[in-house]
């Protein structure tokens, strides 16, 4: 059995190194033990107050650059989910839009 850590290591950057909450892999050749090298094919993060600027400002950034195809940002205090996909509009840009929420999860739900 290997095992994976779930470190996202961007070898276009050699200085920031992510602990996404998910990720989705296609080509699992880059899957080391220290981690995966390159860029995931999707990356997920659950938005908290200590994380909100580096996962809305900076993190999508630094993944599409790195060439991840989709970055989603779950953002449980607004109810809302966005869905930045990379590979959609031509020229680096990013299309992006928002999902709200249906369902609250029997976990996060006060009642």
């Amino acid at each position: 059995m290997t095992e994976v850590h779930a470190v996202v290591i961007l070898e276009r950057d050699d200085y920031n190194y992510f602990l996404p909450g998910l990720i989705a892999v296609c080509d699992g050749n880059k899957i080391k033990k220290n981690g995966y090298h390159g860029a995931p094919d999707l990356v997920a993060e659950v938005v908290s107050i200590s994380s909100r600027s580096l996962d809305y400002i900076r993190k999508p950034v630094k993944y599409e650059q790195a060439g991840v195809r989709e970055y989603w940002i779950v953002d449980p205090l607004r109810n809302v989910v966005m869905v930045y996909d990379f590979e959609a509009v031509g020229g680096g840009g990013v299309n992006s839009f928002a999902l709200p929420l249906s369902r609250q999860s029997c976990l996060l739900s006060s009642g």
